[in-house]
């Protein structure tokens, strides 16, 4: 059984994220759960407990709206083993999958799962789609679902992967673009392990036109917990990654500079 409640009020585009760092917490608030994911909306913290998810005032911490699913399993994210929720750059939107058992659906192809999409200030389901668990993204007007992309804005079909490609990452994308893949290279100089260069090759495409697919090289990545690990997969921040340019600085080290998936789509 779903339980769903949308926020009263408008949305209340006064939400936003501080800026600053208090120096002291504005409220607490207690949540009983056995696992807790956190990720944050455009209006304040959205959390994933045992029950379902709950969106909190940034102000107060009072419930903005909440979906309760009670004994549901909610898929865990692509690099971790807890439950997962997806935001979209500008946090207006947040997702998640939840398995379905297999007398509900038995696809031969994988695990069946239901995706859904919030509007992250209202609670209001902008998306629903039964399919497949698997990677999940969001832009910040259209979702990567497995290999499928739709326009949140209208629920319309944009593309799909053709047969035998597959997305690898799941997570926040570009505003307008999203990830295919990225492909880890790891390299470092010397005998020390702490001196690794870690890099990733992704492929990026604007969200409305997959023949537009482009290769990014010398990405930055986490370096890897072990040698012969791969590269940690790269944060996207708002949109948001960084590159190695190939110049070295006076130290003998190699130069960042900071790029725009959208803007290299």
């Amino acid at each position: 059984p779903v339980h769903h409640v949308i926020a009263k009020a408008p949305a209340d585009t006064s939400l936003a994220p501080p800026t600053s760092l208090a120096p002291k917490a504005s409220w607490t608030k207690e949540i009983s759960s056995t696992e807790l994911t956190t990720v944050a909306g455009a209006g304040g913290p959205i959390l994933l407990t045992d029950d379902g998810i709950l969106a909190l005032n940034s102000k107060d911490g009072s419930v903005l709206w909440s979906y309760e699913r009670k004994h549901s399993t909610f898929a865990p994210n692509s690099y971790s083993d807890s439950p997962g929720l997806i935001t979209s750059p500008d946090g207006r939107y947040v997702a998640t999958q939840i398995q379905l058992p297999n007398f509900i659906a038995s696809p031969q192809e994988g695990e069946a799962a239901t995706t859904l999409v919030f509007d992250a200030l209202t609670g209001r389901l902008v998306f629903e789609r039964q399919g497949i668990e698997g990677p999940l993204q969001l832009t910040d007007s259209a979702i990567l679902d497995n290999d499928t992309a739709f326009s949140l804005t209208d629920g319309k079909k944009l593309w799909n992967l053709s047969d035998g490609d597959r997305v690898d990452y799941s997570g926040t994308a570009g505003h307008a673009s999203f990830i295919l893949s990225q492909n880890g290279d790891d390299q470092h100089r010397g005998d020390s392990p702490q001196s690794y260069k870690s890099t990733i090759t992704l492929r990026i495409t604007p969200q409305e036109d997959l023949s537009a697919a482009v290769e990014v090289d010398n990405v930055l990545a986490g370096p890897p917990d072990h040698p012969d690990y791969p590269a940690i997969p790269v944060n996207f921040i708002q949109g948001w990654a960084a590159r190695y340019t190939g110049e070295i600085d006076s130290s003998g080290d190699p130069v960042a500079e900071a790029i725009s998936l959208d803007a290299l789509a």
